[in-house]
């Protein structure tokens, strides 16, 4: 992350424009402690525990602290604590040690408890003999993936899944507070009354206060980028330079003095301690972090540097700290300020100003002054700096307007003199060289040495003045404290807007760079030009109503500042509301505590200002902060997003799995976190149900995403996070899941009720032409014994044959939702019955005509029951009754029902079926099978072809095969024949159609029953149907099936 300059120098150049400041110089220097904000987690909110002995960090994103009630994960907004009463790997909730290795496995160190690994969202305890009830006090990896484990009563090391003791003599028994590998793989081992150990293959070399160490009690070592080796002890630490020899730092120089419990290198190089007296940081001299602590409160156990250079410090009482380098560049008390109350700031030459609320502090050559105005704190309190065209530079104070020069007050005016009020806010000069000075009693006017009162005898509803503000021609624009905008005009003051806006409490006013007039009021912004006034309210996105001062940089962003901090948004986004006068949101950015704000409370009615280099000055309650809003330092590291939960009905679900949710589930919950540490609480989210939401779903902060009553079917629900400045996250995390459904709510339920309603429509088409015939019989009887009626009954039968007619057409649209394959057999009946109403049949063509009726019927009713036993196989509604079957007899049975068929075609079908061939199966499923293999064949047989059916047993099973000489298929018809998904059909030899389910219902059948089907064929030479049963024995054999 990109940091701002360090106070040390000031750079001022002469600025034309009296509210524009000067540039800070910017230099690469290490940036002050006072400059990183401090944010701190206790007891009090959230942490559940205040010592916090370590900390790491997983992969996932996910932060653990060792803590005296149990291992901790956070996640930058919750602590989620693992310890006994939840973990029963945990035997002990004193936690003292991490270590995260190369396989992101996160190993926990316990007092009394021994070792515990962590991995996955899985808990595994070390179950070893010489690690029960150990006290771990040191974790490390070494090479090869080896955990090095430092204990009160030695060296041990855990490798290949077992823990074998160190025996050197020197470390048999030893204390071992403390383990770190160098750059050499050399492993120096802390101890609690021997000074330090470096082990390696050949040798172990003690090193102690024989040989310079401050004391030969360890808390910490720690080797840093230039091969320095740092060690902290109960007196201070000793540093091991590269070349071997050792110097202790002395305290004199601001190193700590006591115990000295944990280093860290940051990434640019500068080394932190963490001591008994606090947080230190080395860069050619210590400096000490100031803490708002109690005494006893500033013991630092552990630290850690996140890939955000966020510093965390875990303290001993004090919970867990975070320190991050602020965007602004901060001036308060700490950097010399007398009064971090500040209400204006103004420049001029080489010279920068601030007025607070205690006197008059300038900056010039990086030294801060400060300037008492008098004895009064009144007189000391200043509202308002300006330098007139004659170069006096005057201030509005609450104890009169003064006349400052050469560090002095060299002239005062007040009411004796003329002034409307002691209580002066603003002064501003006209283009005629006259002064006008707001106050809290009216407006005055100071020309020639001479005062002129301004008030409601002059057009002010409110003489309490709260801005003032030239414009471009030279008019005088006023501000009042709830009496709205006046303009003047002609001698007096006139409203300078609306109605609504008469009542207004304006706190700044200014013109931009195309003459537009901005007014900052406790109704929010109000935009005026020659056509338009405008007003920006919290509905288009603003934090609050009061808005103080509207500032426009070098780029083009506006920045608003307010009672509830500071926001930035673009011009052109303002441009595009403006246009269209719609109630529409601009994209705020807001600037807060986060953000390195000491406070994020502006100074009421303050004016802030920005130079021509784009550093804009902001007066705060705490002092002012500097941003350089064309380089504000950015967050490049983006938020990575993790699933933590799904909810479904009250019941969780694992993330990491494909859920499946039971039909009637009605409520969803997918809770979600993101990580980014330098400001969480500004993580944004978005998400997406894919297969429901049309577009991502902007949630804000919210971490979790609630939907009710989604349909059946498949789903991902995706989210994405973006981090403090607004980068989101490469990659969404998500989880899949499917929403079972209710049998009313699958397809096949809606095919079931669709195929019902059209058999109830044929039904009734069927009942109607029936109808229809014996009125036409009764017709025709009348015709004869009526002749006297002729030209009635010729007219009824008019009649009648438009009806049939009509009745037709309904046919014709019922008949075209039924499957195609239903339509072919009922058309022929249809056809047939129609000849046999003519009546001009003779006797054989009758006879004929009949045996095709009955054929067509037939066919019909093969193709139905086909198509009922296919539809209870969709819907499960199969049982099976087994009995012994005599084979030969059920193929005898089934063989008379497709005679006819056989006959039509003089195809000869042969029972070759043994006598003694027995099957165990369910009688009116082999029948089914079988019958609609035979139709198959005689289907594809030419006529005259041959058909034979033969059984032999293998092994405990039957094999049955119905053969043909029929037309044969390939081998890609074959791929085809029982793929569920092809629905495979063709015409037979003689144009028969079919269903295209026959096949797959035997398959069905077959499988049900525990047996295979499958088919042999070669193009033009025949098929063969084979297919395996269990084989039957002889006794209780079913001889008939009625």
């Amino acid at each position: 992350m990109k940091t701002l300059a360090g106070i040390i120098l000031f750079h001022f150049s002469f600025l034309a424009q009296g509210q524009e400041l000067i540039p800070l110089k910017e230099m690469e220097v290490i940036k002050p402690l006072s400059q990183y904000a401090i944010e701190e987690w206790t007891m009090n909110n959230g942490l559940p525990n205040n010592a916090v002995m370590d900390i790491t960090k997983t992969s996932e994103g996910f932060m653990w602290l060792a803590t005296f009630n149990g291992l901790v994960r956070f996640d930058g907004r919750e602590f989620k604590v693992f310890n006994r009463s939840n973990t029963p790997e945990f035997v002990t909730n004193s936690i003292s040690s991490l270590v995260v290795d190369g396989n992101d496995q996160l190993w926990v160190g316990t007092n009394g408890g021994g070792l515990v690994k962590y991995h996955q969202g899985e808990f595994t305890r070390v179950h070893t003999d010489s690690m029960r009830g150990s006290i771990i006090t040191a974790l490390e990896e070494g090479t090869e993936g080896a955990i090095w484990i430092g204990t009160r009563s030695g060296l041990e090391k855990l490798e290949n899944g077992s823990i074998s003791k160190i025996r050197e003599s020197e470390l048999s028994a030893v204390n071992v507070t403390a383990l770190f590998f160098d750059y050499k793989e050399r492993l120096w081992v802390g101890t609690a009354t021997k000074g330090i150990f470096v082990l390696d293959e050949n040798a172990t070399v003690n090193i102690s206060q024989n040989q310079g160490l401050q004391s030969n009690v360890i808390h910490a070592v720690f080797i840093d980028s230039q091969d320095n080796i740092w060690v902290g002890t109960d007196q201070g630490v000793s540093l091991i330079r590269s070349d071997g020899t050792i110097e202790r730092m002395d305290p004199v120089t601001g190193a700590p003095s006591g115990f000295t419990n944990r280093f860290l290198e940051d990434t640019d190089g500068n080394i932190w301690l963490g001591s008994n007296d606090g947080l230190r940081r080395f860069n050619q001299s210590f400096e000490l972090v100031d803490y708002e602590l109690e005494l006893g409160h500033h013991v630092i156990q552990s630290l850690y540097q996140d890939d955000e250079e966020n510093i965390w410090a875990g303290t001993y009482r004090a919970g867990l700290q975070r320190l991050n380098q602020s965007k602004f560049l901060l001036l308060g008390e700490d950097e010399g300020l007398s009064n971090e109350v500040i209400n204006v700031t103004y420049s001029d030459e080489m010279i920068f100003w601030a007025g607070s609320d205690d006197g008059l502090i300038r900056l010039k050559e990086g030294m801060i002054e400060t300037f008492k105005l008098g004895r009064r704190s009144a007189g000391n309190r200043i509202r308002d700096i300006f330098r007139d065209s004659q170069g006096r530079l005057w201030l509005c104070t609450y104890g009169g307007l003064a006349q400052f020069d050469k560090g002095k007050v060299v002239q005062r005016f007040t009411v004796r003199d003329g002034l409307c009020s002691n209580n002066t806010r603003r002064i501003v000069e006209d283009g005629e060289g006259s002064l006008w000075i707001g106050t809290a009693n009216g407006l005055s006017r100071f020309k020639d040495g001479k005062f002129e009162t301004y008030g409601v005898e002059s057009g002010l509803s409110d003489k309490f003045i709260m801005s003032l503000f030239i414009d471009r021609t030279n008019t005088l624009w006023v501000g009042t404290n709830g009496g709205g905008t006046y303009k003047f005009q002609e001698g007096r003051f006139r409203q300078a807007l609306s109605s609504d806006a008469a009542n207004d409490i304006v706190f700044n006013m200014f013109q931009d760079g195309n003459d537009a007039i901005w007014i900052s009021t406790n109704r929010g912004v109000i935009f005026i030009n020659d056509s338009l006034e405008f007003n920006i309210t919290p509905k288009h996105g603003l934090l609050s109503n009061n808005i103080f001062q509207v500032l426009v940089d070098n780029s083009g962003q506006a920045w608003f500042t307010s009672d509830h901090g500071i926001m930035r948004t673009s011009m052109s986004d303002i441009t595009n509301l403006l246009t269209e006068k719609a109630d529409k949101l601009l994209d705020f950015r807001i600037f807060d505590r986060s953000d390195g704000l000491r406070t994020g409370n502006i100074t009421a009615a303050s004016i802030s200002g920005h130079t021509k280099e784009g550093e804009i000055w902001f007066c705060t309650i705490k002092g002012i902060a500097i941003l350089d809003s064309e380089n504000i330092p950015t967050n490049e590291i983006r938020a990575n997003t993790l699933m933590t939960k799904l909810m479904a009905d009250d019941e969780e679900y694992p993330t990491g799995e494909w859920a499946v949710l039971p039909a009637g589930n009605r409520r969803l919950e997918f809770h979600y976190t993101g990580f980014s540490y330098y400001a969480p609480e500004k993580i944004q989210y978005k998400y997406k149900l894919e297969n429901f939401d049309q577009n991502w779903i902007d949630a804000g902060t919210r971490r979790t995403a609630y939907y009710t009553n989604i349909p059946p079917g498949d789903y991902e629900f995706k989210v994405m996070a973006a981090n403090n400045d607004g980068l989101w996250s490469e990659t969404a995390a998500s989880i899949h899941l499917t929403q079972k459904a209710y049998f009313y709510q699958t397809a096949w339920f809606f095919v079931i009720v669709g195929v019902l309603l059209v058999a109830f429509g044929a039904f009734l088409y069927y009942l109607r032409v029936r109808q229809l015939k014996r009125r036409n019989f009764h017709l025709a009887k009348l015709v004869h014994e009526r002749t006297r009626d002729i030209q009635y009954q010729n007219q009824a039968i008019i009649v009648q044959k438009e009806e049939l007619k009509q009745l037709n057409t309904v046919k014709n649209k019922l008949l075209s939702v039924i499957s195609h394959d239903l339509r072919g057999p009922i058309a022929a009946v249809s056809g047939l019955l129609g000849l046999l109403k003519s009546g001009h049949l003779n006797y054989e063509e009758l006879i004929t005509q009949s045996n095709r009726l009955n054929n067509e019927v037939h066919s019909l009713t093969y193709l139905l029951d086909n198509l009922l036993s296919w539809s209870k196989t969709q819907m499960h509604g199969i049982k099976l009754k087994k009995e012994n079957v005599a084979l030969k007899k059920i193929v005898d049975e089934n063989l008379k029902t497709t005679l006819p068929m056989s006959e039509q075609k003089q195809i000869k079908v042969d029972n070759h079926v043994p006598e003694d061939c027995y099957v165990q199966t369910d009688v009116n499923f082999l029948g089914l099978v079988i019958r609609n293999l035979v139709v198959n064949a005689i289907k594809f047989t030419h006529e005259k072809g041959q058909i034979y059916l033969v059984a032999e047993n293998q092994d405990g099973n039957v094999l049955i095969s119905v053969n043909d000489n029929g037309v044969g298929m390939t081998k890609e018809d074959l791929e085809k024949l029982f793929d569920t998904k092809s629905h495979y059909s063709k015409m037979g030899t003689a144009n028969e159609a079919g269903t295209g389910i026959g096949l797959l219902l035997c398959k069905e059948f077959i499988e049900l029953e525990g047996g295979k089907i499958w088919a042999e064929s070669k193009k033009g030479k025949g098929s063969s149907f084979k297919f395996i049963l269990k084989q039957g024995s002889p006794q209780t054999v079913h001889a008939k099936r009625s």
